[in-house]
């Protein structure tokens, strides 16, 4: 692809509790939390087959980026949702380096003004899913 410089690909590795919280922002309509602030799980219930049908199409739209890319012979700079979290700064200043933007040596990375959402409910639905998910496999075995 012409002027195609660089690419920067998001994902998850984990597409379980990615399908999880796409489940919960559908019956929510909360795409993001901005704050600390607790926003409940009221109303809220778990699907295995919604979850299992969202994991299936983000597996699909993964597997087809891939395909993307390497058909157009472009080595995205990938960054995983799980490291983003765990070092924010660092994955900005190295997004920020291969893209060529160089930064003062004092620059420093402000704290993301959004919160993940994730909490105790979306981790027991992913135990859950997870658990469905191996008899399932094992029906079929």
């Amino acid at each position: 692809m012409p002027n195609l410089r660089r690419f920067v690909w998001i994902r998850r590795r984990d597409t379980t509790r990615q399908a999880v919280s796409l489940w919960k922002a559908l019956q929510t309509q909360q795409w993001r939390r901005d704050s600390d602030e607790d926003v409940g799980g009221q109303g809220l219930r778990f699907s295995f087959a919604a979850v299992d049908h969202l994991k299936l199409r983000i597996d699909e739209h993964n597997a087809a980026w891939q395909d993307f890319f390497e058909g157009c012979g472009v080595e995205p700079m990938e960054v995983v949702y799980e490291e983003l979290v765990e070092d924010y700064p660092g994955t900005v200043l190295w997004l920020l380096d291969g893209i060529g933007i160089s930064t003062p040596q004092n620059f420093a990375v402000a704290e993301p003004k959004m919160r993940r959402q994730a909490d105790e409910l979306s981790e027991e639905w992913g135990r859950l899913y997870d658990k469905r998910a191996a008899a399932k496999t094992v029906q079929k075995g």
